[in-house]
């Protein structure tokens, strides 16, 4: 990583979000790194609201009424200005340099451009592109340290990246008090043995889970199903448009990060 490193934190219009945040900010406090956040106005949203066909259901009345155009770029705006708002006080409350924009794409190819462009070492992504039964989790509000979250799960397979995203798991498992599961690939062959070297002593619970399969979507399904509520896995060199991101939102509802 660079003198200073760079945390990209991407949001979209999930509720995701809020955890990102904190997770986002106490890693760029750990490291001393710049925060830069992005929120992604999703252009596939504006495009629907132009059509003249297009129309949106209220959950509560289950009634259906003409998407405005107008009004889906006003509720954007909206929720830009107040992402920037949390980013703000966030960074303030905890010391930190930062940044914000406002992009209009799909999340994945702008994410990934953006990695890029200001050649970010770590991503940290609030967004879902999955729907599922769990319950929303409430807005936080306070610093990470003081949310009772439950476990973070590692992707580990033994590279310098992995390391490094190990590492910051064990960081943020330690001063959040959560519980840290490392996922190992099929047939790990020592693997276990390399992590529990790299981990601190007994102030930290660590669990291993051998994958059925070393894919992005099996270690998504693995972490959702122990209720993760984040996911930690290097960049799929792979995957370079990507680096495995669509199959992880896919998989679950909890924030992303990715580290190169």
């Amino acid at each position: 990583m660079p003198a200073v490193p760079r945390i990209l934190l991407a949001l979209d219009s999930s509720p995701a979000g809020a955890y990102a945040l904190e997770t986002a900010a106490l890693v760029a406090a750990e490291l001393q790194a710049e925060l830069q956040g992005m929120f992604v106005e999703d252009i596939n949203l504006v495009h629907l609201a132009g059509l003249p066909f297009s129309f949106e259901v209220s959950y509560s009345s289950a009634s259906a009424r003409r998407m405005d155009l107008t009004s889906i770029e006003r509720g954007l705006k909206t929720q830009a200005q107040r992402l920037r708002e949390q980013i703000e006080a966030t960074a303030l409350r905890m010391h930190l340099v930062w940044s914000f924009e406002v992009v209009r794409g799909q999340l994945i190819a702008e994410t990934m451009a953006a990695v890029h462009l200001h050649d970010i070492d770590i991503l940290v992504v609030g967004a879902s592109a999955r729907v599922s039964g769990r319950r929303v989790p409430p807005q936080v509000s306070g610093a990470l340290a003081r949310v009772q979250l439950e476990t973070v799960a590692v992707w580990f397979d033994g590279s310098s990246a992995s390391e490094r995203a190990l590492n910051t798991g064990a960081a943020i498992a330690r001063r959040a008090h959560m519980n840290l599961v490392v996922l190992l690939p099929p047939a790990p062959a020592g693997l276990e043995s390399s992590a529990r070297k790299l981990l601190p002593g007994p102030a930290l619970r660590v669990l291993y889970r051998v994958l059925q399969s070393d894919d992005a979507a099996t270690a998504a399904r693995t972490a959702h199903s122990m209720h993760a509520k984040l996911l930690i896995r290097r960049v799929d060199p792979a995957q370079p448009k990507g680096g495995g991101l669509p199959e992880l939102l896919r998989e679950t509802d909890c924030p992303i990060m990715l580290v190169r």
